[in-house]
């Protein structure tokens, strides 16, 4: 197992990072907007005309009905798809849950459509966060799950979150298939993780990865984060 750290000279400047990271999380938000006004309602609305076609014709063939409720069905499975896209596109009320609440149910939505099964601890975390990282915190987690579910083929993946007076700190760990080490700095695009390190470039943080062929895969990110200015009324 060797250890690859982000090389700050392939980095964005901080303040581009920042802004990149913005304007993408702007243009998902309007995209999760436009898929619920639009789409969603759209496929609302055809399945309650198609709910009530079934429960009002009582005369159909037995055959008929069976097909139309199997096209319902589908169409019930399209309409929680286009939901938990516009979820992930922008978390709904991670605002109000707190970050903690929200990598759970983060957590809880990949193990239902994945194979492993993930161990998260918190109790040490304590930081009160602004928006921005909180924001990357939840993003940094869910690029992480999707290239478990995608890549690694771990039956077991642990994630801690916690801090220290300056710093937070987020681990990750699977038992999955791991990397080789030789690819380096292209380890970072090879498995899409040029995002995670980008993000955390963008909040003056550090990233570590330690993996090999076999031997799983582990990252460590570290950043300062600086607790919210209180309103003195």
């Amino acid at each position: 197992m060797q250890t690859l750290k982000s090389d700050n000279t392939q980095k964005y400047p901080t303040w581009l990072s920042r802004l990149l990271f913005t304007i993408a999380e702007n243009q998902r938000k309007q995209l999760s907007i436009d898929l619920h006004d639009t789409v969603l309602q759209e496929q609302l609305y055809l399945y309650r005309k198609m709910d009530d076609l079934i429960a009002h014709r009582h005369a159909l063939e037995p055959t008929l009905q069976a097909e139309l409720n199997m096209y319902k069905e589908s169409l019930l499975d399209s309409i929680h798809l286009i939901r938990e896209t516009c979820n992930e596109l922008r978390p709904a009320f991670i605002e109000e849950l707190g970050l903690v609440q929200s990598l759970k149910n983060l957590i809880h939505q990949y193990q239902l459509r994945s194979n492993f099964t993930v161990y998260f601890r918190s109790d040490e975390f304590k930081a009160d966060l602004d928006q921005e990282r909180i924001l990357a915190i939840f993003r940094v987690v869910q690029e992480l799950l999707t290239n478990a579910m995608k890549h690694s083929e771990a039956k077991i993946v642990k994630l801690s979150l916690s801090n220290d007076e300056e710093q937070v700190h987020l681990f990750y760990s699977d038992n999955g298939l791991g990397m080789d080490y030789s690819f380096k700095r292209d380890l970072f695009s090879h498995i899409g993780l040029s995002g995670i390190e980008q993000r955390v470039n963008g909040l003056n943080g550090n990233l570590e990865i330690d993996t090999a062929p076999g031997a799983g895969f582990r990252m460590t990110i570290t950043f300062p984060y600086a607790a919210k200015k209180e309103v003195h009324v």
